[in-house]
């Protein structure tokens, strides 16, 4: 049975670009919320790769770009990850502001 969300959330906005992952948490926090049930994901100005990690693993740019899922701009996706699965974030052709939610 699928549990409702109606716990704590956070909100908040990234600066992704095409030369650097992103790792999605809080600018302001060393961990991802550790209430986290669910990722929501927002692109402003362009499309996105977004990749889920093993823990301790930090992927490449080239992997994000050649294995990560394509996420269309402006588009609200949400995605099932636990505090523990680590996402990482990369524009796919320009800067962007990307909106994210982690929610509990």
């Amino acid at each position: 049975m699928i549990q409702p969300i109606d716990g704590p959330a956070k909100q908040y906005k990234l600066s992704v670009t095409t030369a650097a992952i992103v790792r999605v948490l809080k600018p302001s926090d060393a961990i991802e919320y550790e209430e986290r049930k669910v990722v929501t994901l927002q692109p402003l100005d362009s499309s996105i790769r977004v990749y889920f990690a093993d823990e301790g693993v930090v992927p490449s740019v080239a992997t994000v770009a050649a294995d990560g899922f394509f996420h269309f701009k402006k588009a609200k996706e949400t995605y099932e990850a636990a505090a523990t699965q680590i996402i990482y974030i990369l524009a796919e052709n320009s800067t962007t502001g990307v909106i994210a939610a982690e929610r509990a």
